[in-house]
């Protein structure tokens, strides 16, 4: 939150000089650089800005998710995770920086961690290896600002916004007949339970553009 809040103080400085040294671009490369470090679904994403008019810009991303492990987990803990990202971004500018937009995108991956099952009529627990499926659906409604950091090269965008969320988390792995999966009470963001999930999303962050025309 701090890196935020110091990333704004400068970019607020720079939005001064660029709104008087302002030229128009169409095309730019963009890179979310905190999907990198991201503790829950780490990504490298990469993508295509086009700005058409003044005030329309469009962004289509791709991105692989991957898996590191930062710290040392419990074995309960331990996960592997391997999918892919899509996203796609309406922006419409009301003056030279600040705009409002929609964004769409959609997760695919299967991650492989250990859970505790029930077993025997559950009289006893087994910690055991699964593999799960997951597919998520996101849509947000957004706002930010988007101006140059370095004259004709490099572009910055500040965002936040919330939405809805939609999760599907299917298991791959087979049980034993007599495993029975440890109940929950209410949604667990923290966890992938197997079923379908609705529930509110909120997005922040930016990222940074390289522009190529």
């Amino acid at each position: 939150m701090r890196f935020l809040l110091l990333l704004l103080f400068y970019c607020s400085i720079q939005l001064g000089y660029a709104q008087d040294n302002k030229k128009a671009w169409k095309y730019a490369i963009t890179w979310k650089p905190l999907g990198i470090i991201n503790p829950v679904l780490p990504n490298l994403t990469v993508g295509l800005m086009y700005k058409p008019s003044n005030h329309i810009m469009f962004e289509l991303q791709g991105g692989y998710i991957y898996h590191y492990q930062l710290l040392d987990y419990t074995i309960e803990e331990k996960a592997n995770i391997g999918g892919l990202k899509a996203n796609l971004e309406f922006k419409y500018l009301f003056n030279e920086s600040f705009y409002a937009g929609v964004q769409v995108f959609y997760l695919r991956y299967v991650k492989e961690n250990n859970e505790y099952y029930d077993r025997m009529a559950r009289t006893y627990q087994e910690l055991m290896t699964v593999e799960k499926q997951i597919n998520t659906y996101v849509t947000h409604l957004k706002s930010g600002f988007i101006f140059p950091l370095v004259e004709d090269k490099i572009l910055i965008d500040i965002y936040a916004g919330f939405g809805i969320r939609y999760k599907v988390v299917e298991l791959i792995s087979t049980l034993p007949e007599d495993a029975t999966v440890r109940e929950r009470r209410g949604v667990d963001f923290s966890t992938d339970q197997i079923g379908n999930q609705f529930y509110p999303s909120v997005t922040a962050g930016f990222s940074l553009g390289y522009i190529i025309k």
